[in-house]
């Protein structure tokens, strides 16, 4: 079916609406974060554009601010108050790009929410010119479809698995791609399934129910904190989720617990964050490959639970200064 540009303003706005974005002017966000929209370590670390759910080739804000790009093909204003928005912006999103043709609509939307979509989720940018917003078109919308991410091999699931099984203290963190509505139940299954205590980031909180009796806290600092006190004793942290750009929950070194990196994503190699092994793809497929492995297997799952109420209790009381509880 073809549709002409009304048509398919109207389905930009849909496909906004449903994704959570927003505009400003002749600008398509998806970068707004809302109860279904992105993830907190997607959100763009900038000043966020007006209200609204759609694209607005051209016109007013409820501001009656007038903020349309700038036509392109030619002007009467010269150069007058043009900004390169595009590449003012691509530092900041996954995606920034200027529609030159009203044909190629369809598809700059139909990619833009695919690479807004796709791990690490994240804004993305299309600039719509008001002269090309003006063009009558027709074109075929390009419809969504189903992606599924591929799934760890099985020597790494056997590698990880193998490691576990030998650790005398085993931890689980939980980081900022740990929070996805997708793996609430994936993760909450593994943590109940391996029986071994766990912790979160400051992005990674709630992607596990911390009223769990596993829980042991939230690492709000590299060292010294409360949740520390488990850290430092680990032998073996399964990093589900982890993401550099967060504040690093704990600092690496050659001496300290090895770490199996878990994610939809390689890890990213850092002085303080280097795992030992890794398990890439399918999240929730890879946890539950792995729990299958784990499951009553494990003798020393909760060898640091005992350091949970100690924890929890000074954490309670709202102590500033953390003393040595073992």
């Amino acid at each position: 079916m073809c549709w002409n540009r009304s048509a398919l303003e109207d389905q930009a706005r849909a496909d906004a609406a449903r994704a959570g974005c927003r505009s400003y002017g002749g600008h398509l966000w998806a970068s707004h974060r809302a109860r279904r929209r992105l993830p907190d370590d997607a959100r763009p670390r900038c000043a966020q554009p007006d209200d609204g759910c759609g694209l607005r080739a051209s016109g007013r804000d409820a501001d009656g601010d007038d903020h349309r790009a700038k036509a392109i093909r030619s002007s009467r204003e010269a150069r007058f108050q043009i900004v390169d928005i595009v590449a003012t912006m691509r530092p900041l999103t996954k995606m920034a790009t200027q529609i030159v043709a009203a044909q190629s609509i369809p598809t700059l939307v139909r990619g833009a929410f695919r690479v807004a979509q796709q791990e690490r989720p994240g804004p993305v940018l299309l600039e719509l010119p008001e002269d090309i917003a003006a063009d009558d078109a027709a074109a075929e919308i390009v419809p969504p479809h189903a992606a599924e991410l591929p799934v760890a091999p099985q020597a790494a699931i056997e590698r990880a698995a193998a490691m576990i099984i030998g650790a005398k203290r085993p931890l689980v963190m939980l980081g900022a791609a740990a929070s996805r509505p997708q793996l609430a139940e994936p993760l909450s299954a593994f943590v109940r399934r391996a029986k071994i205590p766990f912790f979160n980031t400051q992005m990674g909180k709630g992607a596990v129910n911390a009223g769990s009796n596993l829980y042991m806290g939230t690492a709000a600092l590299s060292e010294r904190d409360w949740v520390h006190e488990a850290i430092d004793r680990a032998d073996l942290i399964i990093s589900i989720g982890h993401d550099t750009v967060e504040k690093p929950p704990f600092l690496m070194g050659h001496d300290g617990p090895q770490v199996i990196h878990v994610g939809a994503t390689p890890a990213t190699v850092e002085q303080v964050y280097f795992p030992q092994a890794e398990i890439v793809g399918d999240v929730g497929a890879g946890l539950a490959a792995l729990a299958d492995r784990l499951e009553g297997k494990l003798q020393n799952a909760g060898a640091l639970l005992g350091l949970r109420e100690g924890i929890l209790a000074r954490l309670a009381e709202g102590s500033t200064e953390r003393k040595d509880f073992r």
